[in-house]
């Protein structure tokens, strides 16, 4: 595999160790092995490392959270991949859409909301409202109440 080049943000250190968390990049894979670079990287090549979570090819060019094993630049380990900020605001027109193979949990405290891929809803809570400015309707095959 030839060597390639990445440009490498300065890193001003007095110690040869990285401590903490590193905001890096990842750059690829070698036979599945993730490659990375990352303030500190002093070789300019990308250095292959392991990692938390699961990564693909679309990855890439993403920026990624990293901690060292003893804090050694030379063993990067990915803890995942830096998420954008989400928007403090967003239009009436857009639509969020999250997609869960089998079920998806949202949980706050002590309430939750389970959606299952059979059709299941499932609402937990201390206390359950709903409210509506036009007619609130419940349509089920039947409706138990109590």
């Amino acid at each position: 595999m030839a060597k390639t080049e990445y440009p490498v943000p300065q890193f001003d250190t007095t110690t040869d160790l990285l401590y903490g968390m590193v905001c890096g990049v990842l750059l690829g894979f070698t036979d599945g092995v993730p490659l990375v670079t990352f303030p500190g990287n002093v070789s300019g090549a990308a250095v292959p490392s392991r990692t938390t979570t699961q990564l693909s090819t679309e990855d890439i060019g993403r920026s990624i959270a990293l901690v060292f094993d003893r804090s050694d630049p030379a063993r990067p380990v990915i803890l995942g991949c830096i998420r954008p900020n989400a928007k403090s605001q967003t239009r009436q027109d857009e639509r969020v859409v999250i997609e869960g193979n089998c079920e998806i949990l949202l949980r706050c405290g002590k309430a939750s909301i389970l959606l299952r891929s059979d059709g299941r809803v499932e609402l937990d809570g201390v206390n359950i409202v709903s409210r509506a400015r036009g007619r609130n309707r419940i349509l089920g095959g039947s409706v138990d109440l109590n």
